[in-house]
C-alpha cells in the first residue's frame, strides 16, 4: 500500500518516517550564548566533535515519549537532552525529529542543531546548542520559533557552507492558509554562528527554484548539502503526468537566493521509468563527489515497493546519473522483494579507506521468518580489493538475531574522523516496536564484524533521526 510506505519512510528517516520569499523575526533566545572567536590555536572543527577531543560524537534524535536527543561522546559518556532542558517548556511533541552537528561559530567545537516539528503548526521550533570542552551546554541554547504558515517545520536539516553559511530547515507539511506543497526555511548565519534576521521561506516557484508549488508535494521532506549545493526532496511531486512519482531540486546557493534544476525519473539521462508512487526523493545524500536519491516506492515487476537508489556523480553544480542500485544489482547480496522499501534511508559514506559508496536502508526487508526485520546495505561505487558490497541485518553484524518489526535501516548515517583517507564508522537505526524491545542504534566501526549497540530500547514510535557526517 503506497500510503503505508510513505508513512514508514517519514517515521524512519527524520520526518518521523518519510515564487514568494517571506521574512520573519526569530524570538530572542531565553539564555544568551557566549561566543568564542576562532583562533589559530583552535581551528574550526572539521568533524562532528562536540567536545574538542578530536573524535566524532554520536547524536541520536528519538521522537518518542519523552522525546529526546541522546549523545554518546567518543569517551563513552552519554548525555540526554529534552526540550525542557533548552527552554524550560514541555511543549515538544516531536523534539529530535531532525539533528545536525556542525561547528557553526568556528570555535573548534561542533554545535548541535535540533528540529522540533511539533504537531503541524503547533510547537514547531529550531534549537541551537553550543559545544564546548565539556560537551554540549543546554543552558546556553538558542530557540527560534518557526515562521508563520509552515507545517512540519524541522522535518530535515542541512547546512550550506558557501558563499555565506546558512541553515536550511525542511517544512514539507501544509497548514491552513499556509504555504502550498511544502517549503524550506533558510537562516543565513552571522559571524557568531547564529541566524541573522533575514530569514527566507522558499517554495517551488520562488525565484530561481524550479517547479510549481502544488498541494501535497512534500517539498522539503528531505535535505542534503555539500558546500553551496543543496538537494531538496519532494517525494510526492508529480513527474509530468505521473502522480506522486517524486522529484529532487538541485539548488545552488549564492548567499542570498538559489538557482537550480529539477530532477525526476523523467529527466533525460536518469534511468528507468517514472511510475505512480515511486517516492523519488524521500531520502537524499551528498558528499565526496557523489549524490544519492532513495526511491523506496519503486516497483520491480509485480514486486511492489521493492525500492531502488539512484546515484549521481557531482560535476560542479550538476548531477550526472549513474547506474541505479537495487537488490538485484550485480554483486549485491539479497534479492528484490515486495515491500522492502530499499532506499527509505540513504547516505554517502566511505565504506573502506579511499573508497566512496552508499549506505542504504530497507526497513521493510524480511529476514527469514521475521517480517519487517529490516536491513542495510554497504555499496561501494567503485570496485576495490577487500571492499565488497555487504548486507547488514539482525544476526549478521547488527544484533544477535533477526526480530520481527525491528525495521533496521529506517535511518542511516556515518561518523568520520579527521583522517581524510580513513573508512567511516557506520550508523544504522531501527525504531523497533513493542514486540522487539523498542528502538536501537547500531554503530559499526571500520573492520568490525559486529556492531556496538550504544542505545537500545529507545521509546521511538515516531522514528529515529541521526546526525549526518560532520
Amino acid at each position: 500500500m503506497r500510503s503505508g510506505v510513505l508513512a514508514a519512510a517519514r517515521l524512519a528517516a527524520a520526518l518521523a518516517l518519510l515564487g514568494a520569499v517571506s521574512a520573519c523575526t526569530p524570538e530572542p533566545p531565553p539564555v544568551p550564548r557566549p561566543t568564542t572567536a576562532p583562533t589559530a590555536a583552535r581551528p574550526a572543527a572539521t568533524t562532528g566533535d562536540l567536545d574538542g577531543d578530536g573524535e566524532p560524537d554520536l547524536v541520536v534524535g528519538g521522537t518518542g515519549s519523552p522525546a529526546s536527543v541522546q549523545v554518546r561522546y567518543a569517551t563513552g559518556r552519554v548525555q540526554s537532552i529534552v526540550r525542557a532542558d533548552l527552554d524550560g517548556t514541555d511543549a515538544a511533541s516531536r523534539f529530535g525529529a531532525s539533528v545536525l552537528v556542525r561547528d557553526l561559530d568556528a570555535d573548534g567545537f561542533a554545535d548541535l542543531v535540533v528540529g522540533d516539528r511539533g504537531d503541524d503548526a503547533s510547537g514547531q521550533a529550531l534549537f541551537l546548542v553550543p559545544g564546548s570542552a565539556d560537551g554540549l551546554r543546554p543552558a546556553a541554547a538558542h530557540r527560534y520559533d518557526a515562521p508563520p504558515r509552515v507545517g512540519r517545520f524541522g522535518s530535515a536539516l542541512a547546512l550550506l557552507e558557501s558563499p555565506r553559511r546558512a541553515l536550511v530547515v525542511g517544512a514539507p507539511g501544509e497548514v491552513e492558509d499556509g504555504y502550498v506543497g511544502g517549503a524550506i526555511v533558510v537562516y543565513p548565519l552571522g559571524a557568531d554562528g547564529l541566524p541573522s534576521f533575514d530569514v527566507r521561506v522558499v517554495t517551488q516557484g520562488t525565484a530561481g527554484v524550479p517547479g510549481k508549488a502544488e498541494r501535497g508535494d512534500w517539498f522539503g521532506a528531505s535535505l542534503a548539502s555539500d558546500g553551496r549545493l543543496l538537494l531538496v526532496g519532494a517525494p510526492l511531486e508529480n513527474a509530468g503526468p505521473v502522480p506522486e512519482a517524486g522529484a529532487v531540486n538541485v539548488l545552488t546557493w549564492d548567499g542570498t537566493g538559489f538557482r537550480g534544476t529539477g530532477l525526476t525519473k523523467r529527466t533525460p539521462g536518469v534511468p528507468g521509468t517514472a511510475t505512480s508512487g515511486d517516492l523519488f526523493g524521500v531520502s537524499v545524500g551528498i558528499g565526496d563527489g557523489y549524490a544519492v536519491v532513495g526511491i523506496p516506492g519503486q516497483d520491480h515487476g509485480r514486486r511492489t515497493d521493492a525500492g531502488a537508489v539512484q546515484p549521481f556523480r557531482v560535476e560542479g553544480d550538476t548531477l550526472v546519473p549513474l547506474a541505479p542500485i537495487t537488490q538485484d544489482s550485480r554483486g549485491l547480496p539479497g534479492a528484490d522483494e515486495a515491500g522492502d522499501a530499499f532506499g527509505t534511508a540513504v547516505a554517502v559514506v566511505r565504506p573502506c579507506p579511499g573508497v566512496v559508496g552508499a549506505l542504504v536502508g530497507a526497513p521493510g526487508e524480511d529476514i527469514q521468518k521475521a517480517s519487517r526485520a529490516g536491513a542495510a546495505w554497504v555499496v561501494p561505487f567503485t570496485a576495490a580489493t577487500g571492499c565488497p558490497a555487504r548486507k547488514l541485518y539482525g544476526g549478521h553484524a547488527l544484533g544477535a538475531a533477526e526480530k520481527t518489526g525491528k525495521r533496521i535501516g529506517s535511518a542511516v548515517a556515518a561518523l568520520r574522523g579527521t583522517d581524510a583517507g580513513a573508512a567511516d564508522t557506520l550508523v544504522v537505526a531501527a525504531p523497533g516496536d513493542a514486540g522487539s524491545g523498542g528502538g536501537t542504534v547500531y554503530v559499526l566501526a571500520p573492520g568490525a564484524d559486529a556492531a556496538e549497540e550504544p542505545f537500545t530500547g529507545l521509546p521511538t514510535p515516531f522514528g529515529i533521526s541521526l546526525a549526518a557526517i560532520g
